[in-house]
């Protein structure tokens, strides 16, 4: 069979997940396939020329956003854009038109589905706001197949999803770039022990219980801690950083900082001691699976499909999201059984038979290639 060639469409020009999520399934996907991008998309292009992604950026793609004026810019552009959108796909030789952004991106559904091509809606998330989900449950027909980033999302979209084919498959991570340097893992021993999450800061993630684990942490006269968060903080998540930087100043913790974003988060990983995630809601969250690529180990909420990667006394601990003690109790233990280089070995050797781009790759060629060829045949 001859390659389809895949259109993967963004409507969110922000620097997120499904981005990384897409440049790196590039390197691997055969054929001529394309991204399209909104014009505001500056970070994501960064990530995109660095994995040689063949992209395109387009004038009408506007995203939806909780911001009054993106919202009346959305609705009043709505129909321009289907209609653009439409000729494009109409002119185009790719076959599959792939909606890589979530359930809220129903534009490459609705025009992908006018313009004749085959239509996949990648599911990436376990929360949505309920008119998101209501409408996703009115368009979700015009998808021939559905991949779901993982269980956790394939069980919440259970109820809103139509009789089509679809494989669970887990946000990859590059295993070529994401390679252990040397790490000192005697952390009873070291005179600071970092720990640190990666997440694009917003109420999801949960960062006040970061936070609060950083207080008691920091209490400890054993050891001295270093905490760091480290991500983007865009424009509508403004007022939720000042919350929490008011937290840190009631906590007077100088031992806590936010780094921003980072153009190697390899190199800030290999600067970790513990991955500490606490976000309240996850599908597949990519950053702790680098995380483990990187042989760190992982105290985490039990999130998305956290709990089915990261084992208690394994290559981490889980606890139930807002159980911090249970989180603490778990950081205290790597340290005083000197279970990091254990846990860490563990954490690579899961992390490469799952998340590698390479066989996250080959899961959606054998996918879009039963959907392509099945299409034909109706």
């Amino acid at each position: 069979m001859s390659e389809p060639g895949i259109i993967f469409l963004l409507e969110d020009g922000r620097l997120a997940g499904p981005h990384i999520y897409v440049a790196r399934l590039f390197k691997y996907l055969p054929g001529k396939n394309k991204v399209l991008i909104p014009k505001d998309s500056e970070k994501a292009q960064k990530i995109f020329d660095s994995n040689s992604v063949n992209y395109e950026e387009i004038f009408f793609l506007s995203r939806l956003s909780r911001e009054p004026f993106r919202i009346i810019k959305y609705f009043f552009f709505f129909i321009p854009e289907i209609f653009f959108l439409t000729v494009h796909f109409l002119r185009s030789k790719e076959k599959v038109i792939y909606c890589a952004g979530g359930s809220w991106q129903i534009k490459g559904a609705i025009c992908g589905f006018l313009s004749g091509k085959v239509v996949i809606w990648h599911l990436n998330d376990t929360y949505v706001p309920k008119i998101i989900k209501v409408v996703f449950n009115l368009f979700s027909s015009l998808a021939n197949g559905y991949i779901y980033a993982s269980e956790a999302s394939k069980k919440y979209y259970a109820g809103s999803v139509r009789e089509r084919k679809s494989m669970v498959i887990q946000a990859p991570v590059d295993e070529q770039k994401f390679l252990v340097s040397d790490r000192d893992y005697d952390l009873k021993n070291k005179n600071i022990i970092t720990i640190g999450t990666v997440c694009n800061v917003n109420p999801l993630k949960n960062l006040e219980d970061f936070i609060e684990i950083a207080k008691v942490l920091s209490t400890n006269k054993n050891y001295r801690f270093y905490f760091k968060i480290i991500g983007p903080v865009f424009d509508s998540q403004i007022d939720y950083k000042k919350k929490l930087s008011r937290l840190i100043s009631k906590y007077d913790l100088l031992n806590l900082e936010f780094s921003g974003s980072s153009d190697s988060i390899q190199s800030e990983l290999n600067n970790l001691d513990i991955f500490l995630f606490t976000s309240k809601s996850e599908s597949s969250p990519i950053s702790v699976w680098e995380a483990m690529m990187m042989g760190l180990p992982i105290v985490s909420y039990r999130v998305g499909d956290v709990d089915k990667y990261i084992l208690d006394d394994l290559n981490g601990f889980t606890a139930d999201v807002f159980d911090k003690k249970k989180l603490i109790t778990g950081i205290n233990k790597i340290i005083e059984q000197n279970l990091s280089s254990k846990m860490g070995g563990k954490s690579i050797e899961i992390a490469h038979k799952y998340f590698s781009s390479k066989k996250c790759a080959q899961l959606h060629l054998e996918f879009i290639e039963s959907l392509v060829s099945g299409f034909h045949e109706t």
